[in-house]
């Protein structure tokens, strides 16, 4: 197993599909069970901290440099053609004060985009940064290989496209604040507090598989709960929370050794990772809601804001996330006293 903080970064050499390492909108049924998503992305960052990002694809570019621009090239052509698309003429259900909800094909241009070209020159630029999301990386990739023991090969397979490790993180993101909090509690070892991090994120958690059902924009509401799968699928509870429990006190301990300047980027962190794992960031209402629109509003989407404004408006606006997403306001997060 490669490590996620080294200059190539990628994951275990099951899976070795560029799809599959920068997860890409498809249904994923490799044996890596999701765990190596996203580490593509990381090895896109590192080759390029040694190139120039602005540079046009040339024969002499190294093969994670010519994978990437090939993708920032592609993505920059489909954003363009979305951002263009006059507001009378886009597609998307009518919202109650006007214009309309964000369409596929919006918000696939735009995840691709901000992700491939946004994020990645981010992680260039932002060494330490890209460091500490590789080893959050590695810490899911070691909980996936540990999870996987006790699945079949059939298991094994739908794992990777259940949305399991990027709901874990986005659930983590959705109670930040209580992360700085909870990670000296983790230095004084006082196992309450930790305790109740972890059941807050237990919580969220199994409020996303609750009420998410996997449905893009545009997509008639599935009837299909993602709890629903993972009973089908053999992943109960008890493995499921052992395995929530596991993880998110691996990275609470993972941030008690950094400086005070990564704790504080912790959110950012998460938020990050949670989109490089999610192979469909438009389908998933807790990582569009709580890691991509933030992202898109803060300093890591500048660009986009400024040179897909159309685009930018459409994807930051309150989804509509349909019938299940109706049942997860009464089923708000609530923290855990």
């Amino acid at each position: 197993m490669k490590s996620n903080t080294g200059e190539i970064g990628t994951q275990s050499g099951k899976c070795s599909g560029s799809g599959c390492r920068t997860a890409r909108q498809h249904p994923c049924i490799c044996a890596c069970g999701g765990g190596n998503h996203g580490s593509g992305r990381l090895e896109w960052a590192a080759a390029l901290s040694k190139s120039d990002v602005s540079a046009p694809l040339a024969h002499a570019d190294t093969k994670p440099v010519a994978s990437w621009k090939c993708r920032r090239d592609s993505a920059e052509v489909r954003a363009q053609s979305e951002n263009s698309i006059p507001a009378d003429r886009r597609r998307g259900r009518r919202l109650p004060g006007g214009g309309r909800q964000v369409s596929g094909g919006a918000a696939n241009a735009t995840t691709e985009r901000f992700l491939t070209v946004d994020v990645t020159v981010w992680l260039v630029q932002h060494s330490e940064q890209r460091r500490m999301i590789g080893c959050l990386a590695d810490l899911v990739q070691s909980e996936c290989e540990s999870f996987m023991v006790s699945l079949d090969e059939t298991q094994r397979k739908k794992l990777a496209a259940s949305h399991i490790w990027c709901d874990i993180i986005a659930s983590v993101v959705a109670f930040t604040d209580e992360f700085e909090l909870t990670v000296d509690a983790v230095q004084r070892d006082m196992s309450d507090q930790v305790g109740r991090f972890i059941g807050n994120v237990w919580y969220g958690f199994r409020k996303s598989r609750q009420t998410s059902t996997g449905s893009r924009p545009g997509q008639a509401e599935r009837s299909t709960t993602w709890e629903a799968e993972d009973r089908k699928n053999g992943l109960v509870d008890t493995l499921l929370s052992k395995t929530v429990s596991a993880l998110v006190l691996k990275i609470l301990k993972a941030y008690t050794a950094q400086p005070k300047a990564l704790l504080d980027a912790a959110k950012t962190h998460l938020q990050v990772l949670a989109l490089m794992l999610c192979p469909d960031p438009a389908a998933h209402p807790l990582v569009w809601d709580q890691c991509l629109v933030p992202l898109l509003g803060g300093v890591v989407g500048d660009e986009l804001r400024e040179r897909f404004g159309a685009l930018y408006a459409l994807v930051s606006q309150p989804r509509d996330w349909g019938v299940m997403r109706a049942r997860h306001h009464e089923l708000q997060l609530s923290v855990i006293a």
